[in-house]
């Protein structure tokens, strides 16, 4: 004798649905706030960990990773050509100006390592012989509370050359940035220059070079270090 009991069972499944919906629930909710809170946890771990690069970065007022100072040509010719490293940027200090430090940088220096520390960046990198880029603690020591690009700017610069000393010039303002770089600790901010102009005053003038860095990020800091020593001769 057939017995026919599907009406029954869905019936009693329907029941038990509903007596345990409310322990479904709670189920539900308790996995929705673990997964909520892990991703509240990750998220503030990685922004953590991003504020503090960036705090580093502007503190040192760079993006590399390393610096090779008083490098060679060879050596930047080297460099660029290593898989383990994404960016070399060059720099040139070739003397000090008020509250900064004389400089000029290339264009990958400047967009990839410089100026990603630096914040309300107005203006351009200089491009022409008698343009300047200052940084604002420059520009509060000048008295200019309220600069714009183009203004006439008279300053001295102090050259590493001690024959040259000092030496006044009337420059083009062609940009300015707030900088925070710790002065105790990574010296003063830059003020940044023309190549034309640094040709034009310092001539054949052997300048030191120094090279930024930035490594591959998948590569570890410990293991460049050892490659470059091993890839690149030092004096």
């Amino acid at each position: 004798m057939k017995n026919n009991n599907k009406k029954i069972v869905v019936q009693l499944a329907r029941r038990e649905y509903y007596a345990d919906r409310k322990r479904y629930m709670i189920l539900t909710g308790a996995v929705a706030f673990a997964v909520m809170a892990l991703f509240c946890v990750f998220s503030f771990a990685v922004g953590k960990i991003d504020m503090d690069m960036l705090r580093e970065a502007r503190e040192r007022g760079v993006v590399s990773n390393t610096t090779l100072e008083r490098a060679t040509e060879e050596q930047y010719e080297k460099i660029k050509k290593l898989p383990y490293i994404k960016d070399v940027g060059r720099y040139v200090r070739f003397g000090d100006t008020v509250e900064a430090r004389c400089a000029v940088v290339d264009d990958i220096a400047w967009e990839k390592i410089k100026k990603p520390a630096f914040t309300d960046v107005h203006g351009n990198y200089p491009q022409e012989e008698m343009e300047i880029m200052l940084p604002v603690a420059t520009l509060e020591a000048l008295g200019i509370s309220e600069p714009r690009t183009g203004m006439e700017i008279s300053m001295p610069v102090v050259f590493n050359d001690k024959g040259k000393g000092v030496q006044y010039y009337d420059f083009i303002l062609s940009g300015y940035y707030t900088e925070y770089i710790a002065t105790l600790q990574y010296g003063s901010p830059d003020a940044y220059f023309c190549q034309a102009f640094v040709d034009a005053v310092c001539g054949d003038e052997d300048l030191d070079l120094t090279l930024y860095l930035r490594q591959n990020d998948r590569v570890k800091g410990g293991m460049v270090e050892r490659s470059l020593y091993q890839d690149i001769e030092m004096r």
